[in-house]
C-alpha cells in the first residue's frame, strides 16, 4: 500500500459541489424567513453548504477533543471508505479549503469517512423532512445514531444534533415561504382574470392549481432530488405529499399559521420515502 505524504488539506467545499447543486439557495428565501418558525436553538446561517461544512467541522473538533477517531463505533460498515486508492485526489483540494489538518494515512481515511457520512446525512435528512417537518429530540437521536453511528449524548452526536436542527428549521422556513408565495400568486392570478378572489378556493380549484408538477418542481424539488423519485411515485407516497402541500396551501390562504402546518406531520409521518442511495434509513425510523 503506497504511503500518503503529510500535507495540509482544506476540507470540504470543493469536494461537496454535487451536494450544492441540488441545494443552492435562492437569495430571497432567507429575506422572507418567518421568525415564528425558527426554533430558539436554530438561529440563522448563510447557506446549506455552510451546514455541511459545519457537520464536518463538528466532527473534526470533537474528534480532536476526544481522540476517538480510530476507535469510534461504526453502525453502518458500508459507510466506511477503506480503499486507499480513493484518496489519490485529496492533494488537489489542499489549497482550497477552510479546515486544515496534517494528514497521515489513518486520519485521511477518517476525513473520507466524514465526507461520506455528510453526504448520507444530507440525503437522509431531506427524506426525514418529507415524513416529519418537526421531529422530536428522541427521533433525531435515533436518526443520528442510525445514519452517522454516534450514540446519543456523545460530543459528536451533540454537534450533529445542532446542525440537524438548524437545517430542519431552514427547511421549514423555505417550505412556508414557498407556499405563502403560491397563495399570493393564486390571488394575483384571479385579479388579472378579473375574477373574485374567494375567501377559500374550492378543492377542485386547489387541485387544479397545485398539481404534481408544481409540487415536484416548485415546492419540494430540493427534497425530492434526494429520493428515488420513480419509486416515490410508484409506492403512492408522492400523491400523499401532494395532498400535504394542498393542505398547507389552505392553511396559509386563510392566515399564515406555521404551527398548524407542523400539525400536518400526521399526514406524512408513516410514508415510505425511498432515498436516492437506496439506504432508506430515514424511512426505517418509527416516528411519533
Amino acid at each position: 500500500m503506497p504511503e500518503i505524504p503529510a500535507f495540509t488539506l482544506q476540507v470540504p467545499r470543493s469536494m461537496l459541489e454535487e451536494l450544492a447543486v441540488n441545494d443552492k439557495d435562492d437569495d430571497d428565501d432567507n429575506e422572507d424567513r418567518d421568525d415564528e418558525d425558527v426554533d430558539e436553538e436554530v438561529g440563522d446561517f448563510e447557506s446549506e453548504d455552510r451546514n455541511v461544512d459545519d457537520f464536518l467541522q463538528a466532527l473534526s473538533n470533537t474528534g480532536n477533543q476526544t481522540n476517538e477517531l480510530n476507535t469510534r463505533e461504526q453502525v453502518n460498515e458500508s459507510n466506511t471508505i477503506t480503499n486507499i486508492d480513493s484518496l489519490n485526489n485529496l492533494p488537489e483540494v489542499a489549497n482550497k479549503t477552510n479546515v486544515t489538518t496534517q494528514l497521515d494515512r489513518s486520519n485521511a481515511l477518517d476525513i473520507c469517512n466524514w465526507l461520506n457520512k455528510s453526504q448520507l446525512w444530507d440525503e437522509e435528512l431531506k427524506c426525514l423532512f418529507l415524513r416529519q417537518r418537526d421531529p422530536s429530540g428522541a427521533i433525531l437521536d435515533s436518526f443520528i445514531r442510525l445514519v452517522c453511528g454516534y450514540k446519543p449524548y456523545t460530543e459528536e452526536a451533540k454537534s450533529i444534533m445542532r446542525v440537524s436542527r438548524k437545517r430542519l428549521g431552514d427547511y421549514r422556513n423555505k417550505l412556508n415561504t414557498s407556499i405563502a408565495k403560491l397563495v399570493q400568486e393564486f390571488k394575483e392570478l384571479k385579479q388579472r382574470e378579473q375574477q373574485r378572489v374567494p375567501a377559500l378556493p374550492s378543492q377542485s380549484s386547489i387541485d387544479q392549481y397545485i398539481d404534481e408538477a408544481v409540487v415536484a418542481k416548485k415546492i419540494l424539488q430540493r427534497y425530492i432530488a434526494s429520493t428515488n423519485e420513480a419509486e416515490l411515485k410508484r409506492n403512492g407516497s408522492f400523491i400523499k405529499l401532494v395532498q400535504f402541500i394542498r393542505e398547507c396551501f389552505k392553511i396559509h390562504y386563510r392566515n399564515k399559521d406555521v404551527k398548524k402546518v407542523k400539525e400536518l406531520d400526521a399526514l406524512t409521518k408513516d410514508l415510505f420515502i425511498p432515498s436516492r442511495s437506496g439506504r432508506n434509513l430515514a424511512s426505517s425510523l418509527v416516528l411519533e
